[in-house]
């Protein structure tokens, strides 16, 4: 198969092993955005009801925008990827390492103690979870490689 075979089927043009990495990826961009966009309301002092509880973290101003810029441009990398615009692996791996460094950001503070109040279970939780799913995103998007073809 040439290369240019390789990048037709790698964009969604015909049947293929990335039309299956697409679902899983884009399954894994969107769990990753309900947690970023979880992170930026939670951690903008609003209550989220989660029907066994309530999920609440103190207002942390910082928090709240490094992960609502993260949701907002993993809302825009499902959007491409979907209508499959030309550059959405591009955008994608972009996104993913900017919430990756963001949370990495998020858990050194809060391991140097600068963020005391933000020390909770569910926000620990919130960054493990955050720190896997991109990660996983991360090397399943290196893994298809279909924006170097």
């Amino acid at each position: 198969m040439s290369t240019q075979q390789a990048a037709s089927k790698a964009d969604g043009a015909g049947p293929g092993v990335t039309q299956h990495a697409d679902r899983l990826l884009t399954g894994l961009l969107a769990i990753d955005l309900l947690l970023f966009a979880g992170g930026a309301v939670a951690h903008s002092c609003i209550p989220i009801l989660l029907g066994f509880g309530t999920w609440e973290e103190p207002l942390l101003v910082p928090a709240a925008i490094i992960e609502g810029v993260g949701a907002a441009g993993l809302l825009i990398t499902l959007v491409a990827i979907a209508g499959r615009a030309k550059r959405a692996y591009r955008i994608c791996w972009w996104v993913l390492w900017y919430c990756f460094a963001g949370v990495l950001w998020g858990m050194a503070r809060l391991a140097m103690g600068s963020i005391p109040e933000a020390h909770t279970m569910t926000n620990d939780f919130l960054h493990i979870g955050m720190t896997l799913v991109t990660a996983l995103s991360l090397v399943r998007l290196a893994s298809v490689r279909p924006w170097r073809a």
